[in-house]
């Protein structure tokens, strides 16, 4: 960050409608003035997007309002259409003055929740360091919100606006390749087998159907990621193991892409799911506020940094994901 978007940012971080009271230190306030300015706020989300493996893989929409509707065709009768070139064969509906062709459209709405992460700083390492404080708040609060964002998408739970937990903000992709939510079938994975792993794969592309013709990505628990390591396939060079002896990169299985969390070893060690790259969307909230606290008897300043994001799949079916795969790990 430049010296003068760091002055930027200290000015905002200690103007006094930056201020907050006791009781409305947590309220979200919808006045602009409280908004960063945007070269401040794309700092952060700079700090956020490296932090965060979900930002780097996932494509970024921002959504200027309350909500932005993403056009979404899915590949049935209800959605796609042949219109009829000759006379009296299309079917109307609708009064004289309003006839139309009978079909249906859909889309995905992102709807940003919202996040809250809290900072405290010292009045003495604001004098001393003076500037260079503002690179510990802005890594303190890119940290937090990259690290709460990859669990909430990574999650297997369902978006709830009205519960407090940060990872129900959005409905994540484990609750999506959950069978009630998911229209392909799950593929289970012999990892005791020779070439387990790497069948798995093949096979859970192929459940894919059409959606597996675009750059797809594996997302996995280390523990998946460590029997794919193991394969037979990778220690005989199949797919260029050496290389990933040598820096534990794993490499490209069919074209497809591995990337590991730790967030899925906590929520199911033994999964993974296999998606196209372009299938999420993660919508961007307008602007970032920061409020700011005195704390007298200590002698510091409370910050609190407010960001809103979304997180939704692009094609549905009867309210069921088309274009993910889950693959379940057995290792017995």
């Amino acid at each position: 960050m430049d010296i003068n978007t760091k002055k930027a940012f200290m000015e905002a971080l200690m103007r006094k409608t930056a201020m907050a009271t006791d009781t409305d230190l947590y309220t979200p306030d919808s006045t602009d003035q409280n908004y960063l300015p945007k070269p401040i706020a794309d700092e952060i989300i700079k700090a956020i997007y490296e932090k965060n493996i979900c930002r780097q893989l996932f494509r970024t929409i921002t959504v200027p309002g309350k909500t932005l509707s993403i056009p979404s065709v899915a590949y049935d009768e209800d959605h796609i259409y042949q219109v009829a070139t000759g006379v009296g064969t299309s079917t109307v509906v609708g009064d004289d003055d309003d006839k139309q062709l009978e079909y249906s459209t859909s889309a995905v709405v992102l709807t940003p929740g919202k996040l809250a992460a809290k900072a405290e700083v010292a009045n003495d390492d604001i004098n001393d360091v003076n500037l260079d404080v503002v690179d510990l708040i802005l890594e303190a609060f890119g940290i937090a919100f990259a690290r709460a964002e990859e669990k909430a998408i990574l999650s297997a739970t369902v978006k709830n606006a009205a519960s407090a937990t940060y990872t129900d903000i959005v409905s994540g992709l484990f609750y999506w390749a959950t069978d009630s939510l998911n229209n392909q079938t799950a593929v289970s994975i012999d990892a005791s087998g020779d070439y387990g792993m790497t069948d798995g794969i093949s096979a859970a592309i192929r459940e894919l159907g059409i959606y597996g013709r675009d750059e797809v990505i594996l997302i996995c628990s280390d523990k998946f990621a460590h029997y794919l390591r193991t394969d037979r396939g990778l220690k005989n060079d199949v797919f260029g193991s050496a290389v990933t002896v040598q820096n534990g990169v794993l490499p490209k299985i069919y074209g497809v892409t591995v990337y590991s969390s730790s967030y899925v070893d906590a929520i199911d060690a033994d999964k993974g799911i296999l998606i196209p790259r372009m299938e999420p969307i993660i919508g961007q909230g307008r602007g970032i506020q920061i409020k700011r606290k005195e704390d007298i008897e200590r002698d510091s300043q409370i910050f609190v940094a407010f960001e809103r994001f979304d997180f939704q799949m692009r094609h549905l079916t009867s309210s069921k994901s088309d274009a993910i795969v889950r693959l379940d790990l057995d290792t017995t």
